[in-house]
């Protein structure tokens, strides 16, 4: 699995202070890195099933955050998100870089599959008046997500 961001910068300030680069800013920097990673990674698994990965805790996290408040996220999505929150929880949906899987109205319509936008953009046009969503993790574990729902006029 590929290395969070927060990880790559954590790496990036050690080597900074290992080759003697301006070592007080970089330690501080590393210092600043290290106490928000442990504050983050204390809060995800928090109420979720034993046995989950790291990225499924965080991508988890990251979908529990209310919707509502929003504005880019359709509240219909709601549904799509709930479906893709159970399907993490038990283990029918897993994080792959650079695979997407599509989901309408609540329902996985697509296994994980490459991100194939010669594919993907068909659904929207044959899943339209539905709330869509694809869920994907981006090839550098930035979590990322396009709901587009064709009910609501934006």
């Amino acid at each position: 699995m590929e290395r969070t961001n927060l990880d790559a910068s954590i790496d990036m300030c050690r080597r900074q202070i290992d080759a003697g680069c301006d070592v007080e800013r970089y330690q501080a920097y590393l210092d600043d890195l290290l106490e928000a990673k442990a504050e983050i990674e204390v809060d995800y698994a928090e109420g979720e099933p034993p046995g989950l990965s790291k990225d499924v805790y965080q991508r988890i996290w990251c979908l529990k955050q209310p919707v509502e408040y929003d504005e880019l996220i359709p509240i219909s999505s709601k549904i799509n998100t709930d479906a893709i929150l159970e399907a993490y929880r038990t283990g029918k949906l897993e994080i792959k870089p650079g695979m997407v899987s599509v989901w309408v109205d609540g329902k996985q319509i697509t296994p994980l599959m490459p991100e194939d936008w010669d594919k993907l953009c068909p659904l929207w046009e044959q899943y339209k008046g539905h709330a869509i969503w694809l869920e994907t993790v981006c090839k550098y574990s930035c979590y990322s997500l396009i709901s587009i729902d064709h009910t609501e006029t934006l």
